[in-house]
């Protein structure tokens, strides 16, 4: 999952319809005061997603570029924003990563939504396409489909499917791999539905603001650390978790680019920062390496839609 706009949800909640609900999720405000951030134009998967999450509460604002979230977010205590984190087959989007760990803005929530993908342009014939624009992401979950329906067919590079799909509504010999409402939104006829490689294929969008939601029972705590160049430096970072019967959920590794071939680590474990539990395992773990950044203490989101 890169820097990405992912594809087209079936959301299991709503049972597929294409209306988001209007009620908040538990655990998030619904003042009206506040603001939500999301990577534009209208109907990117993004703005889908927050409004999954928020329902109409609030205003929300299009950024250009991801990082324009994060800086928008991080400069306004009322806003909060809604970003891709990672693809159950693509995997992580680095440049949130980078952000998460360099911004100071907190992980308030997780969204995990279903995603399919569709061919979107302005004639009937597949024959007559001269080129496609997509996100990235989209182009790799829907690699074999194009090589074998659309063999040889240049890709240019959108910021979003939903960008992508307003690219292709100004070219007759164009096609847009993008969402359902982003390709409705633009009046695009459906070429052909559900491209994507891979069934269940979902999308983890992370809330990022100020706000340090309290425990709820079912959490999840993102952390950031990085270690020493020794033997056993990782096992043993991580050994505080095995041993109080933490789960870790999730573990990968990133280039500091501060420093050439160092790294540092971003996990996901289950239990918030404030059970005395996970609290002394962090605290524990803190003095096991160079440095360690708590990203977040949240709600864990429903990852059965896939």
């Amino acid at each position: 999952m890169r820097n990405p706009e992912h594809a087209d949800f079936e959301r299991r909640s709503v049972g597929g319809n294409e209306k988001a609900p209007r009620r908040s999720k538990p655990g998030f405000s619904g003042r009206s005061s506040l603001r939500t951030v999301v990577l534009g134009p209208e109907e990117t998967f993004s703005h889908q997603a927050a409004r999954l999450q928020f329902g109409e509460h609030g205003t929300v604002h299009f950024a250009g570029s991801i990082e324009e979230v994060f800086r928008r977010v991080e400069k306004n205590p009322l806003a909060r924003g809604v970003v891709p984190l990672e693809n159950c087959y693509e995997g992580s989007v680095p440049t949130v990563l980078d952000l998460l760990s360099d911004c100071s803005v907190n992980m308030e929530g997780e969204v995990y939504l279903e995603i399919r993908h569709q061919l979107y342009g302005k004639e009937n014939r597949m024959k007559d396409l001269r080129r496609i624009y997509t996100h990235p992401m989209a182009a790799a979950q829907c690699h074999s489909w194009l090589g074998r329906r659309l063999p040889g067919l240049p890709i240019f590079p959108a910021e979003s499917t939903a960008e992508a799909a307003k690219m292709a509504a100004r070219d007759p010999e164009g096609a847009a791999i993008a969402g359902r409402l982003a390709g409705r939104l633009y009046g695009l006829r459906c070429l052909a539905s559900d491209i994507q490689d891979s069934p269940g294929n979902v999308t983890r969008f992370a809330v990022v603001g100020h706000s340090s939601p309290g425990p709820t029972g079912r959490d999840k705590t993102t952390v950031r650390f990085l270690l020493a160049h020794v033997p056993g430096a990782l096992v043993r970072a991580l050994e505080p978790l095995a041993r109080r019967n933490i789960n870790l959920t999730r573990i990968e590794s990133r280039p500091r680019r501060t420093r050439t071939w160092e790294y540092r680590f971003f996990a996901d474990v289950e239990g918030h920062e404030r059970d005395e539990n996970l609290g002394a395992a962090i605290m524990e773990m803190r003095a096991r390496c160079l440095a360690l950044k708590r990203l977040g203490s949240y709600p864990r989101g429903d990852d059965s839609c896939g």
